[in-house]
């Protein structure tokens, strides 16, 4: 009925919390005595169940607060403990690349060292120089077989490895050309290498396996001396196939010519054009005085009209070379050689 209602209100109010979460009511329940109706005994369960749930409802409460705050602080650990890993994952790699990056200062400190003691040259041309030393860069980069040496008068010992040497055979379906390489001391190889190949890949045989500083090849039939322009030319064109015979010959260091032809080493090969040009100028300046002293010398006296007898000239040294030859054997102005 409504006072009861009224009643459990009025102790509803009177209720209060404690800091432990129990319910307590500001005046005690007065014990009822035995005598008491069904009703009144009814109205003290009631209000027993009030205050049961009230307790419950505040003890479930202050669970699910003290649940929330343990979920929050192992949320806080867990955050703390990724940062410090984090932490030390970019510490490691600080010192990782301090590490390296010192040891890339030792290095670049030991090849200032090497470079400060390597002799200063003073060289008058300077763009001469750069291409020699572009040429030495590209062949330190390369794999050379051993290191040159400029001594002309030995073969390399690779030379007596093998008889048989095969160039340029992969993914080449062209016909097999046999070069017959004559070395000093006696020394041959013979290349199967094909017809469509350059000269230019049998002088850089010759350069990545021997010590030779100069040398020039000369065909041992219909002798032929092959020069600068010929190492751009395939062995057809050159009529190198199906075989031939090829003759490795040396400079000796006393030999003066005027600007002999030679296969040098890789940076002798890279002069610019200006050194060329000069070149030619030069052989071709000395060629007309020589023609005009073979012609006209001053010792000779002959009248102006004095007409020298038609005839074949043979041959005309120029490569300075005073040695006897067999393409200089002549009988009544014509070769013996064939």
């Amino acid at each position: 009925n409504p006072e009861e209602i009224k009643e459990i209100e009025n102790l509803y109010n009177e209720l209060i919390i404690d800091g432990k979460g129990h319910i307590e009511l500001t005046t005690p329940i007065k014990k009822q005595k035995p005598s008491q109706d069904f009703e009144q005994r009814m109205k003290n369960v009631r209000e027993n169940r009030i205050f049961e749930g009230a307790d419950k409802h505040a003890n479930d409460l202050m669970d699910q607060r003290e649940t929330d705050r343990q979920k929050q602080l192992k949320q806080i650990l867990k955050d703390k403990k990724e940062d410090e890993e984090r932490r030390k994952k970019i510490l490691q790699k600080i010192e990782q690349s301090k590490k390296e990056r010192s040891l890339i200062d030792e290095e670049i400190r030991k090849a200032r060292i090497i470079e400060d003691l390597k002799p200063k040259i003073v060289h008058r041309n300077p763009e001469r120089q750069a291409l020699i030393n572009n040429a030495e860069a590209l062949r330190q980069q390369s794999e050379p077989v051993h290191h040159k040496s400029t001594d002309n008068s030995q073969t390399a010992n690779i030379l007596k490895k093998s008889d048989f040497i095969n160039i340029g055979l992969q993914n080449n379906d062209s016909p097999i050309a046999k070069i017959r390489l004559k070395f000093p001391n006696n020394v041959t190889k013979n290349i199967h290498i094909p017809e469509t190949e350059l000269l230019n890949s049998i002088i850089l045989y010759i350069i990545n396996n021997t010590n030779y500083a100069k040398f020039r090849l000369v065909s041992s039939y219909s002798r032929c001396v092959y020069t600068d322009k010929d190492k751009d030319k395939t062995l057809v064109s050159l009529n190198l196939t199906p075989s031939s015979v090829l003759n490795v010959e040396i400079y000796e260091a006393n030999v003066s010519n005027k600007f002999p032809f030679y296969f040098n080493l890789p940076f002798m090969r890279l002069f610019n054009a200006s050194y060329t040009f000069a070149a030619y100028l030069y052989n071709s300046l000395f060629s007309l005085f020589t023609n005009q002293n073979l012609t006209n010398p001053v010792s000779s006296k002959k009248p102006r009209n004095f007409k020298l007898p038609d005839r074949n000239v043979t041959s005309i040294h120029k490569n300075n070379d005073n040695s006897d030859s067999d393409d200089q054997a002549t009988y009544n102005g014509n070769s013996t050689q064939q």
